[in-house]
């Protein structure tokens, strides 16, 4: 299941991170025939194992690594790949990182959260968005909520994921990842 679609379902991000974690992994270099899902200990056999390109944080601000990085099978496109990563604590704060080689979502239905912004960086434009301004949640001015930074570039789909982040450190993040 992947990190988009439990977030849609009410999970807290604690939850649908460690989850998405324990379901997927990423790969290094880029054979014609991907190995099976799984996790990994290093972004090059994570991209070896998904079969295609990946970028991996440049930084994590300090934040250590919450579990291997997890390599499987994407929902909406069952040939395609799904590798997550996660870092800091479930709990406390933390950056996420989920790409694809589907080029859309790997979830069926659309992400719950409020449109936050549009931002560029390294030549790609990306959507923010926040899980805030409902009932029972947070403002949206306030660094304590989940955010998530969408883009797509050459045929892959990146979410870059905080939690009690601010919006600057999630984009610098994201501008920051380096190919693996």
């Amino acid at each position: 299941m992947s990190l988009t679609r439990i977030k849609r379902i009410g999970l807290p991000l604690a939850a649908a991170v460690a989850i998405s974690v324990a379901v997927a992994a990423p790969a290094m270099a880029t054979p014609a025939n991907p190995a099976a899902n799984g996790t990994f200990k290093t972004w090059a056999k994570a991209q070896n194992a998904a079969g295609f390109r990946l970028l991996r944080p440049g930084t994590t601000y300090g934040l250590r690594s919450a579990g291997h990085i997890s390599v499987g099978t994407c929902e909406t496109s069952p040939r395609k790949r799904i590798v997550s990563a996660y870092y800091g604590s479930f709990l406390k704060t933390g950056l996420g990182l989920e790409q694809n080689n589907a080029g859309k979502s790997c979830s069926f239905g659309s992400t719950a959260g409020r449109k936050l912004g549009t931002y560029r960086f390294a030549g790609h434009t990306a959507t923010l968005y926040g899980y805030c301004g409902y009932t029972g949640t947070p403002a949206c001015t306030s660094t304590k909520i989940e955010l998530w930074l969408v883009w797509k570039s050459r045929g892959n789909y990146y979410i870059a994921s905080s939690h009690n982040q601010t919006r600057a450190r999630l984009v610098h993040f994201a501008a920051t990842l380096k190919k693996v």
